[in-house]
């Protein structure tokens, strides 16, 4: 499983179809609402991920905490037509992350955006044309082993995640758990063909595009 995973079912349906009953597939799918296991507070946004045979445990989606905190809604469009057996909540990057668009702290510190406390704490710092600075970040609600500890983690430590059935979006997990998210603009439904772009916050404009040469992503800013 996922790491950091803290909720698992398993709906033993082994691959069974949303048909009509006349045997025909059903344009609407099923969707899977669940219980809000991690207590993430309402409003929060999750990642969905389940297991695809061949391809592993990928993200089909998102869903957001009832206003009551009990339970996670997928948003619209994020359903099956196509049951599998295997689901998880948890791993990968923090379910409630800070918002972009500057620094919105107050008190301890708090990110004023989400109600997190968010410490950051400069280590090192080299001088030069462009400078080294190594930050740790810790983050409430981060339950996952990050390079300086559980919740810990720093500037350069950031990855891409997003919806890996179709490759419709992306984004860059930032060290506080931010998330710059970037929407498809090129047409296809695999990675390789795959231009991403971003349209908000300070990475306006930016774009991600898969690089053949290498076998991964580059970001490249406006």
């Amino acid at each position: 499983m996922p790491e950091g995973t803290d909720f698992f079912f398993t709906p033993q349906t082994h691959g069974a179809l949303v048909l009509r009953p006349d045997g025909t597939r059903n344009r609407t799918g099923v969707r899977f609402i669940l219980p809000n296991t991690a207590h993430a507070p309402p409003a929060g946004v999750v990642d969905l991920r389940a297991y695809f045979l061949g391809r592993g445990w990928l993200i089909y989606g998102r869903g957001t905490v009832t206003g009551d905190g009990q339970q996670i809604v997928p948003a619209p469009g994020v359903e099956f037509h196509e049951v599998g057996c295997l689901f998880t909540l948890g791993g990968g990057a923090p379910a409630v992350f800070a918002k972009l668009g500057g620094e919105r702290r107050a008190g301890d510190p708090v990110d004023l955006g989400t109600g997190l406390f968010v410490m950051e704490k400069t280590d090192l710092v080299i001088p030069d044309v462009i400078p080294l600075v190594i930050r740790r970040t810790y983050r409430q609600w981060d339950s996952v082993a990050r390079p300086f500890g559980v919740g810990m983690s720093f500037d350069y430590h950031l990855w891409l995640q997003g919806e890996q059935l179709t490759f419709s979006y992306a984004e860059l997990i930032l060290a506080d758990g931010g998330r710059v998210y970037y929407d498809r603009i090129s047409p296809g439904i695999s990675a390789t063909d795959a231009v991403y772009e971003h349209t908000r916050t300070p990475f306006y404009k930016s774009r991600l595009a898969w690089n053949p040469d290498r076998g991964g992503f580059d970001l490249t800013l406006n």
